[in-house]
């Protein structure tokens, strides 16, 4: 029970989450709305661009890439494919809400088998973030106490994509 209550307070301890606790604003809280990425969950590493040069390191060893394409050469590809996706959903939709699908989609299709970076993109996404503990606790804390819950995200992933990362 002592480690059950430990953990839904650790919360408490943290410098941006702790004034929640000072006062009775963490009373008032009817729903806790959380976005996902460098919230709820933290990526291990120093930019989230750097997942894209993980994906190209193992889309190589796995034959999905071609071996001449450098790990900064596809983070800079894909970097272009994203804003050509926005671009062009943008022109045809008046919106710049893309999916993952719609990145690889602007991917040069001569480098390698799309489809097989893309997953390989979503299992090293999956590997690379990991449960902000902090916020997990509020969160624990919030369900706890009966407090709605909204995780929310303007990434580019879908709701199973999304579901997926979390279960991971």
């Amino acid at each position: 029970m002592n480690r059950m209550l430990h953990s839904l307070d650790l919360w408490k301890g943290d410098r941006y989450l702790a004034p929640l606790a000072r006062d009775d604003t963490y009373e008032k809280i009817e729903m806790l709305s959380l976005d996902i990425f460098d919230t709820l969950l933290l990526r291990a590493c120093d930019h989230p661009t750097d997942v894209f040069r993980r994906t190209a390191e193992r889309a190589v060893s796995s034959g999905s890439l071609k071996r001449s394409v450098s790990p900064h050469e596809f983070r800079s590809m894909r970097g272009t494919a994203e804003r050509r996706a926005r671009d062009k959903q943008l022109r045809l939709q008046g919106h710049d809400e893309i999916t993952l699908s719609d990145i690889y989609a602007e991917m040069p299709a001569h480098l390698g088998r799309p489809e097989e970076v893309l997953r390989i993109e979503l299992a090293t996404e999956a590997e690379t973030c990991y449960l902000n503990p902090n916020v997990a606790s509020l969160l624990r804390c919030c369900k706890a106490a009966g407090k709605r819950i909204a995780l929310l995200s303007d990434m580019y992933l879908s709701s199973e994509q999304l579901l997926d990362l979390l279960a991971a």
